[in-house]
């Protein structure tokens, strides 16, 4: 199993055997050091125990199958900064993610006393961890120490004009509205808007997004190519480890 170090996401980079693209290590260098820090709901020492659950979660060698909630087991998916309800989801959405239902989400939602901007940041937490972590497993990295907590509360999601939407369980921007959060594009597909609610949370979807596969730019041109792999070629492995992974879209 790959094992936590003391070093940071540059360092376990520049660590390997290959070379790694330098825009690839700056975005999740950046991505993982906003870990650290408040978010718009959530404390920066939450938003790290929501790290450290969804870690142990990941590299879990036995883990709970899904309608097993940690916290009637073990401590698994305890942390002094979670209640055992947001600890319980944080698992669940880690290794089960293609399990979970609309139901499951009103329920956790409501045991959990939260709202559904809290869990799209909750979901910016794990979706870091998860791909961030998943790079360096795959790559033979060590993972990198999650950083330090930054003081302050939580900033604030601001006045987000979101609401709901056919395709999403939780609030998002839709283009039809005319604020311009998506900027001059003819349309904005469902997975383009998701976490849209919580623009910071958005923005950490979209950065790793456009360094480990493509930015939205690049989507609309069949012969795009990055390094080595040409569109075609790309679109083969998203494919592959969409299936998988039981990607909903």
């Amino acid at each position: 199993m790959t094992t936590e170090t003391a070093l940071s996401i540059e360092a376990t980079h520049r660590s390997g055997q290959a070379p790694i693209r330098e825009d690839l290590t700056e975005a999740m260098a950046g991505v993982w050091h906003r870990l650290g820090q408040p978010g718009p709901s959530w404390s920066a020492p939450q938003r790290l125990a929501m790290a450290r659950v969804a870690r142990a979660a990941a590299t879990d060698p036995d883990p709970l199958p899904p309608w097993v909630k940690p916290s009637t087991v073990d401590d698994r998916a305890s942390d002094p900064d979670l209640s055992p309800n947001i600890g319980d989801a944080i698992y669940r959405l880690t290794l089960h993610a293609a399990t979970l239902t609309e139901d499951w989400y009103r329920t956790t939602l409501a045991l959990a006393e939260v709202t559904p901007e809290q869990w799209i940041e909750a979901i910016e937490v794990v979706v870091a961890v998860v791909a961030i972590d998943g790079f360096a497993a795959a790559a033979g990295l060590p993972f990198a120490a999650l950083p330090p907590p930054e003081p302050g509360p939580p900033l604030g999601v601001g006045d987000v004009p979101s609401r709901a939407a056919r395709h999403h369980w939780v609030p998002v921007q839709h283009l039809e509205d005319g604020h311009g959060y998506y900027g001059d594009v003819p349309r904005v597909p469902p997975v383009i808007r998701a976490l849209s609610a919580v623009p910071r949370c958005h923005r950490t979807m979209h950065e790793l997004i456009g360094a480990m596969y493509m930015d939205g730019r690049a989507m609309a041109d069949m012969d795009w190519t990055r390094g080595t792999l040409d569109r075609r070629q790309i679109e083969l492995v998203a494919s592959r480890l969409s299936s998988l992974r039981e990607c909903f879209y």
